[in-house]
This record gives structure tokens, C-alpha cells and sequence, in this order.
């Protein structure tokens, strides 16, 4: 298996797959284990390892099943979905319950009975009787209420209408056209001119406040990145998650908070720009459920720009890497 790593092509990546299934079908400690240490590796292969590591979803499978519920779709989660219903075992944070509903609306008529099976093992609570999208209409609401200050458990959406479709985008960057074209050192303009470069670091370049992206490549699938990108608000890391600021003057900054000098905080907005606030003139710290990141970030580009910025993000850009700074630079 680790041999067809550095072979790109299609029939190497289903020779991988095969092996997976290969493995989970034969759910044997030593092949349980390599599927474990796969999975942190292979970022576009999670699906089908959630398959295989379904097959036991004891611990220590159970927590990657768990993890797996962001990257399922269609029958590998219903597969994830049914066999986390058969371990006693439940999460306390909230985005797994959130996972799940939103992938019980995905599946829709074709399998959002899992979701809603899971959710009722996870709680103990029984929903009135209905049909499975009238039941996650109700489970929305009881997430909304146990955990207010969380984003919804809800399909992504965004504020304001976009020319680009994920879906469509996602069939092209991973065309083999897309890659022939595409240029990293162009991209690497566009990072700066979309304004990235104001909150997120990628090598050497821009700033540190926001998630570094040098090797989001390595970490994320295409899609995870541009649902990221166009729908921002949708998942939010704790570490990134923004906040409003009301002084006692009564103004309100929204944005990443982090630690300045001695006795400041210092806000970055959705703009890029930072304002810096004295902890004596803080009234007020509300959570938010919006992100600092603002939407739009991709209207401005064409699709050629948008290839060019997702092969510059998808590269290692910074050989130094190691010496960069750990401070934002300003």
C-alpha cells in the first residue's frame, strides 16, 4: 500500500481502495491498526476507511467513526451511521450530534432513518412519531436549544448569492485539465490579492492570526477547503472561533480574538483589519456564530484564478518552513 503513494493515477488510487476494503473485510487486529494509522494520512481516502474500520466500531475504532461522520456521504454514511448505533458509547461535545444531523439531511428519503436511529441511541430520547425529515426538523431544534451558542445543525448556506456551486468547482479541480493549466506561482499573487494573506500564512507569506494553511493540502480534501472558503461560518475551529467585543463606550467589534501587550486584546475583523482594546474598556465578550472569514472571498476570481489559488494552496510552498517565524508578522 505505501508503495502506490507516490503513484498519482487513478489505477493505483483504486488498487488503495481495494486494499482497504480488502482489509476491513477481514476486520483483523493487525489490518484494524493499519486502517487507524491511515486514516490521519489519507485525507481522501477517509470515507472508505470509515468503511473498513466500520466493520468494528468498538473503540478504538469508534472515536475515528466519530471523526468520520464530517467526510461520509450517501452509503458510506448510512454504513458509519448504523454501526455507531450498535456501541454504547456516546459523545459529549456538540459537533458530533451536529454531524449527524446534517447528514441525516443529506440522505434525505435514502437513509435519514440512520441518523435519526443514532441521535436517539446517543440521547436516550425518543422523538413523536413521524417521518424521518419531520423528526430531524425537530432534533434541529433541540441542538439549537442545548447548545445556542454552536452553529446550526443545518446544510450549508450562505448569506449572499454566489456564482460558484461546490459541487461544480470540486469536478473541476480534480480534473486531470485542471492541474495541466494551473499555475502555483500565479496563485500565490491571487492568495495575496484575495486577501488571504491578511489573516492566514501559507509559508513564509501573511500573517498568523487565522489557521495556517501551509499544509492544508495534506489536511483537508478539496472539498473541506472550498466549502471552507464559501460557506465560512459553517464549521468553525474553537481556536478561530470569533467573538464580539462590545466596549463600555458601547462600540462592537466581531472577529478572532487573541492576547496583545500586557492588559490588550487584539480583535481581527472580517476585513483583515486588526483594532487593538484595552481590557479596561471591555464591557462585554459575546461568543459569535458567524466566522471572522468573510464570504465573497472567490467572487472576484475567474476559474482559471480559482485553479491557480487552490495549486498554490495545495503546495509546499515554503521549503523554510521550519525558521518561519511564530509570531504574526506586521
Amino acid at each position: 500500500y505505501p508503495k502506490l503513494e507516490a503513484d498519482k493515477s487513478s489505477a493505483a488510487a483504486d488498487l488503495q481502495i481495494g486494499i482497504i476494503a480488502i482489509m476491513g473485510d477481514s476486520a483483523d487486529d493487525a489490518s484494524m491498526e493499519f486502517l487507524r494509522g491511515r486514516y490521519g494520512q489519507d485525507v481522501d481516502k477517509q470515507a472508505y476507511l470509515a468503511m473498513a474500520l466500520a466493520q468494528r466500531p468498538e473503540d478504538p475504532n469508534w472515536g475515528l467513526l466519530v471523526d468520520a461522520l464530517r467526510v461520509v456521504e450517501g452509503g458510506s454514511a448510512q454504513m458509519v451511521l448504523q454501526s455507531l448505533a450498535r456501541v454504547n458509547l456516546a459523545p459529549e461535545q456538540s459537533e458530533p450530534y451536529r454531524q449527524v444531523i446534517i447528514r441525516g439531511l443529506e440522505l434525505g428519503d435514502h437513509g435519514a432513518e440512520h441518523a435519526v436511529k443514532l441521535l436517539e441511541h446517543w440521547t436516550g430520547e425518543q422523538r413523536d412519531q413521524g417521518k424521518p425529515s419531520e423528526k430531524l426538523a425537530d432534533w434541529q431544534a433541540w441542538f439549537a436549544q442545548k447548545w445556542p451558542t454552536e452553529p446550526p445543525a443545518a446544510l450549508p448556506a450562505s448569506t449572499q448569492e454566489s456564482k460558484w456551486v461546490v459541487a461544480d468547482l470540486l469536478t473541476h479541480l480534480e480534473s486531470g485539465e485542471a492541474a495541466q493549466h494551473a499555475s502555483a506561482e500565479r496563485g500565490a499573487a491571487i492568495f495575496n490579492r484575495a486577501q488571504c494573506a491578511k489573516c492566514h500564512r501559507h509559508g513564509d507569506t501573511g500573517e498568523g492570526l487565522g489557521p495556517d494553511l501551509t499544509n492544508v493540502g495534506r489536511r483537508f480534501r478539496k472539498k473541506d477547503i472550498l466549502e471552507s472558503i464559501i460557506y465560512p461560518s459553517h464549521v468553525i475551529s474553537d481556536q478561530y472561533r470569533s467573538k464580539t467585543l462590545i466596549t463600555t463606550s458601547g462600540q462592537q467589534f466581531t472577529g478572532i480574538v487573541s492576547r496583545g501587550a500586557p492588559g490588550e486584546l487584539v480583535v481581527l475583523q472580517a476585513d483583515g483589519q486588526k483594532v487593538v482594546l484595552r481590557d479596561s474598556n471591555i464591557d462585554e465578550v459575546l461568543p459569535s456564530k458567524l466566522s471572522a472569514m468573510p464570504e465573497g472571498l472567490l467572487e472576484g476570481l475567474s476559474l482559471e484564478e480559482v485553479t491557480d489559488l487552490f495549486t498554490y494552496l495545495q503546495s509546499n510552498a515554503a521549503a523554510n518552513t521550519a525558521s518561519r517565524p511564530t509570531e504574526p508578522r506586521e
